[in-house]
């Protein structure tokens, strides 16, 4: 009956530890591919920032700033903070030029490993732009691996 019990109570344990999520921190650089509803794909890159003060990674939760763009001449920058929580990631950002240009996106974290065995971060968003973007929605796929 002990052993029954130790079993059941182990069982439990490892569960709970499984769905609290992602102990790792997610700062890095991200390239990601950004899909439009009139089916155009623009390319950016995301740079995430821990916020240590703000986060407990031994409890899945991490908080975070970040800064992107989509043009090489600075043009269309965001910037925006995130929580995380599990493979769970949540986003508001704005343009850094226009405060009426902003949204927010609910982010699947995915963590495996690449054909070298080096860490890869996939992070799958879906996004809702403000009325500035007449309230349109994108898809976002981002990855960050360990050669960037």
């Amino acid at each position: 009956m002990k052993k029954a019990l130790k079993f059941s109570v182990l069982a439990i344990s490892i569960a709970l530890i499984s769905h609290t999520g992602f102990a790792i921190d997610l700062s890095g650089t991200y390239e990601c591919s950004i899909y439009e509803t009139d089916h155009s794909i623009h390319h950016a890159m995301i740079k995430y920032l821990l916020d240590q003060k703000s986060s407990d990674l031994t409890q899945g939760i991490g908080a975070y700033h970040f800064e992107g763009g989509f043009q090489k001449d600075g043009s269309y920058i965001y910037s925006g903070e995130a929580i995380v929580h599990g493979d769970t990631m949540a986003e508001y950002f704005q343009s850094k030029k226009d405060p009426n240009d902003n949204g927010i996106e609910v982010i699947s974290i995915k963590q495996k490993l690449d054909q070298k065995g080096g860490e890869k971060i996939d992070l799958q968003k879906l996004t809702y732009e403000s009325p500035y973007a007449n309230g349109s929605t994108l898809e976002i796929n981002c990855t960050k691996d360990s050669n960037f």
